[in-house]
């Protein structure tokens, strides 16, 4: 009687494979897949190419600053950047460790060629209000990418902010936060940030005011 009963479970348990097997196939043969992001894929647009220069891994220092513009605190950090979507958008990484604790956040960014406005937004471990959006262009008169950043408040209100991100040179950047309110832009943030280590694709390509190609070292001392 158990061989029959045995029998009978694999009859049932090989007619289900029959029958389910070439429905997961199927299924999985139409489902389009994104084909992965390759080294030699080109961005999107040329406005998504000059952030090439962002990818890769970065160690960083912040220093933040009260009202009146003294250092309040420094602390030490890393951003991890990254292609992501076939080279339509950036990801960004960040973590760094306060008296409080630690704080992570990730960032999206991607170039809107209607609005030709980088646009995205943030996300983090602290804040329970929604994302902080992000809107930005390319400042030529400055040379360095320039975003407004708004933000709802635990009151309801909405905080805004402007940051500038700027290279010193090929292997450090410079990222100021200020925060505006009313007609007062405060100063509340410096980050200071540091190749880490050589990037996976090598040398890093980016384009200047004028369109032209330019290569960057993509690790300490190049």
């Amino acid at each position: 009687m158990n061989i029959i009963k045995m029998f009978s479970y694999w009859i049932v348990v090989t007619a289900l494979l029959v029958v389910v097997l070439p429905v997961i196939h199927a299924e999985e043969r139409s489902t389009p897949k994104t084909p992965p992001t390759t080294p030699d894929e080109k961005p999107a647009t040329p406005e998504l190419e000059r952030l090439e220069v962002l990818i890769g891994p970065w160690k960083l220092v912040e220093t933040h600053f009260d009202r009146a513009g003294k250092t309040i605190a420094t602390v030490q950090g890393s951003e991890e950047i990254t292609w992501m979507l076939n080279r339509h958008a950036i990801r960004r990484s960040y973590a760094s460790t306060t008296d409080s604790g630690k704080f992570s956040a990730m960032g999206l960014l991607t170039y809107n060629t209607v609005d030709k406005k980088y646009q995205g937004v943030w996300l983090d471990n602290r804040s329970t209000t929604g994302p902080t959006r992000v809107q930005g262009v390319w400042d030529s008169t400055v040379h360095a990418l320039v975003s407004e950043l708004d933000s709802t408040g635990s009151d309801g209100q909405t905080n805004r902010y402007k940051v500038v991100e700027s290279f010193i040179d090929s292997n450090t950047r410079l990222t100021t936060t200020y925060r505006l309110s009313g007609s007062d832009v405060i100063k509340l943030l410096e980050v200071r940030y540091t190749r880490a280590a050589q990037c996976p694709e090598g040398l890093r390509v980016f384009l200047d005011d004028w369109g032209v190609r330019h290569s960057v070292g993509s690790g300490p001392g190049n």
